[in-house]
């Protein structure tokens, strides 16, 4: 969503209640959230969605070297979420927290 809306482009963002997510997850493609639909194709997988809405607004660098430190900026992103969500939900210690 961020990156359609930094781009100008319109889409829809559809959010779905408790009730139409159990009616809407056997038509995904794993079973999960979040997905883009594009044309009647369904993507799942943040990180994929993330890099294909990047490419497709031409937000995802006008060379190889461009699009890298792109996917060097979205991963360093991936790992402090992770990292925050270790410790809030994982992490059980003083020592297991400081790893992250």
């Amino acid at each position: 969503r961020l990156i359609y809306k930094l781009a100008g482009k319109e889409f829809t963002d559809n959010r779905l209640s408790s009730e139409e997510w159990k009616k809407f997850k056997p038509s995904t493609p794993k079973g999960q959230l979040p997905v883009l639909e594009v044309d009647g194709k369904m993507m799942c997988e943040s990180l994929a969605i993330t890099r294909y809405a990047a490419r497709e607004t031409g937000l995802y660098g006008s060379n190889s070297w461009e699009a890298a430190v792109c996917d060097m900026v979205r991963d360093t992103v991936q790992q402090i979420y992770e990292a925050i969500i270790h410790n809030m939900f994982v992490a059980t210690t003083d020592e297991e927290k400081a790893q992250g």
